[in-house]
């Protein structure tokens, strides 16, 4: 039998981008009766629920009112606790599906070895089509240059074909490649068209501050299970911010997750006791600063792509520096 996969998608005002979501969900070749799809809504006042369901005669679909407006961990956990089946697909509403078999392709690794955690996919969809803020994500395969350089993204760029990090490699698979990772090179794991064995997965009583969707991860890779798998399919993410609302968000991010949450946190993006991490940070800042490595990257995509959304990267680097900056400032003065 078809295993059972069910999708949480946490929404908060999500009118601009439910539609396509959920769309990217219809056109799914897997059977329907075998995909449950969770609607973790914060307490929208716009018409993402009027136009979710619209819907419910083409999916099976519940709408659970979270609430955590402003925690949308808080409402993933809840997705987590309801989840049907023993497969859990991970969204958020700007996440868009364009290939009918993602699904089937995504939870392939997961059935072929019992040892896999998690599957994700290894580029974000790029489109000429999008904004250049999601073109750079694409591009570059994530929103925080801070990420990148510290080598703890969970995508790669677009014009990286295989997973460019040998020493994770377990073994390569048609269609996916198996990887596995340790406490001092685990990515940012769980979101964003994710697909996750629920067994692995500490999501029982546990208290909302202590749920991060790379936490869960985490905690499995402590318990031992460290197998995941990078899958060659993308998905779209439609993040609609423009670099500087997306600086924003994430410093708004970090300040309630890593700053007044912290202590719940075992997964650090950043540790400042681990070696590594800390010279990988100072590369960041000397490259900011500098401008000749971010440049380069970008010259480099460039030539391979020609798009100029590659040249927001050491604007990118620049902002990220200062509000990350800033934040930390603020915290310690507080």
């Amino acid at each position: 039998m078809t295993p059972g996969i069910t999708v949480i998608i946490p929404i908060y005002n999500s009118e601009r981008t439910i539609a396509k979501c959920l769309d990217g969900l219809v056109l799914q070749d897997y059977p329907r009766s075998r995909l449950d799809v969770l609607i973790l809504d914060g307490g929208s006042t716009d018409e993402s629920i009027r136009i979710i369901k619209s819907y419910l005669k083409k999916l099976n679909l519940r709408v659970i009112h979270a609430g955590f407006k402003d925690n949308m961990e808080g409402r993933r956990i809840i997705g987590y606790q309801r989840a049907k089946f023993g497969f859990i697909c991970v969204l958020d509403s700007d996440n868009y599906l364009l290939s009918p078999d993602w699904m089937s392709r995504m939870v392939k690794p997961l059935l072929e070895n019992p040892s896999i955690v998690s599957s994700f996919t290894l580029h974000y969809q790029y489109l000429s089509t999008q904004t250049p803020f999601n073109r750079y994500v694409a591009l570059f395969g994530g929103h925080d240059p801070v990420s990148y350089y510290l080598k703890k993204t969970d995508r790669l760029k677009w014009t990286d074909n295989n997973w460019t990090r040998p020493w994770q490699i377990v073994s390569q698979q048609p269609g996916y490649t198996v990887v596995h990772f340790t406490a001092a090179d685990f990515p940012t794991l769980g979101s964003n068209g994710a697909i996750i064995r629920k067994k692995f997965i500490k999501y029982r009583n546990i208290p909302i501050e202590s749920f991060f969707h790379t936490d869960i991860l985490y905690d499995a890779l402590t318990d031992g299970h460290d197998l995941h798998a990078v899958v060659d399919v993308p998905v779209v993410h439609d993040t609609g911010s423009t670099i500087i609302n997306n600086i924003k968000k994430r410093v708004e991010y970090m300040s309630l997750h890593h700053q007044k949450l912290s202590k719940h946190r075992r997964y650090l993006v950043f540790n400042s006791r681990s070696e590594s991490d800390v010279f990988n940070l100072i590369k960041f800042i000397v490259y900011t600063v500098t401008i000749v490595r971010p440049l380069s990257e970008s010259l480099a995509g460039y030539i391979k792509i020609r798009d100029i959304a590659w040249f927001l990267h050491p604007i990118a680097c620049w902002l990220f520096l200062l509000g990350y900056g800033y934040a930390v400032i603020t915290n310690n003065i507080k």
